[in-house]
């Protein structure tokens, strides 16, 4: 396993209490079950579960629909090699049209221990694709995926990133939704 120097996203998930990681894996769970997904996801015939990821490793969801080599060419393009940090965008506007989730491990430069993380990947309606390792951007996507749907949202849900203080000197990012 590759050790990943992500400070920001190991403390996140080092300050998250159990009652909380267990509340969004609870919502994760009310998000993703097998009737909510109706074909949108590359790993619905596997029948993904999101809450479950969490904790098997290598787990990913996508719901970008990628039936053609071209879409499939995007697609390894736009998680292999994103176009932007997602921190780099606080407080930009991004159209998301599709969303990639695969539970990593990353080491705790702390602990010494791994710890299992969301890195997620926003895909654009242009086909960008911005990454981030987030606690507080995989719950803010719950609550989307429970409001919105799942996507692929055609048209794109504008979205503005924002870093939110989490504890005394640490911060996580979240999603807004924009008019």
């Amino acid at each position: 396993m590759a050790k990943v120097n992500v400070e920001n996203a190991i403390m996140e998930m080092e300050n998250a209490e159990a009652k909380d990681i267990a509340e969004v894996t609870d919502l994760a769970e009310l998000v993703v079950s097998e009737g909510d997904i109706k074909g949108t996801s590359i790993f619905d015939a596997v029948g993904f579960d999101l809450a479950a990821s969490m904790t098997q490793p290598k787990n990913a969801m996508s719901t970008m629909v990628v039936e053609d080599e071209e879409t499939k060419i995007d697609f390894f393009n736009a998680i292999s090699n994103p176009t932007k940090k997602l921190q780099e965008c606080i407080g930009e506007t991004i159209a998301v049209k599709d969303v990639y989730i695969e539970i990593i491990e990353l080491e705790s430069e702390q602990t010494k221990k791994l710890v299992k993380c969301p890195r997620i990947i926003l895909i654009d309606l242009d086909g960008n694709s911005f990454q981030c390792v987030s606690m507080g951007i995989y719950n803010s996507l719950a609550t989307l995926f429970k409001i919105y749907g799942m996507p692929t949202w055609k048209n794109g849900l504008k979205l503005r990133t924002k870093s939110v203080p989490v504890g005394k000197n640490n911060s996580t990012m979240v999603l807004v939704a924009v008019k």
